[in-house]
């Protein structure tokens, strides 16, 4: 079972940038929301006169913004490092299982040879 998903993981990473996007879609989804707590947190203090306990908004804000900033740049050097690699490989765009009526062209030496 063990070497199954490994397999599977391995199928699902060589082949896919998806988990580098879901990265990146994770640090912006941190950083939209350490925003709004930011947000909260000044309206509660300055509007509100919330009594927060001292340095925690300070503390909050900042883990929040480093982590999600760290996610955030995170992903987008693995989107270039994901785009890099997919060029290294040179797969095709897409797998081809039939062709109908194909012709192909084979070049050899100065001429080109069609064949059916």
């Amino acid at each position: 079972m063990a070497q199954l998903f490994g397999l599977a993981l391995d199928g699902i990473l060589n082949h896919s940038v998806m988990p580098l996007r879901l990265a990146t879609g994770i640090g912006l989804i941190v950083s939209v929301t350490t925003f709004l707590g930011t947000v909260v947190y000044f309206v509660g203090k300055i509007l509100l006169g919330k009594p927060w306990p001292p340095g925690f908004t300070t503390l909050v804000v900042l883990i929040l913004g480093s982590l999600s900033l760290n996610a955030l740049f995170l992903g987008i050097i693995g989107e270039y490092l994901g785009r890099i690699y997919r060029q290294v490989k040179k797969r095709p765009l897409t797998i081809i299982e039939n062709e109908i009526n194909a012709v192909h062209t084979v070049p050899t030496g100065n001429a080109v040879e069609t064949w059916k």
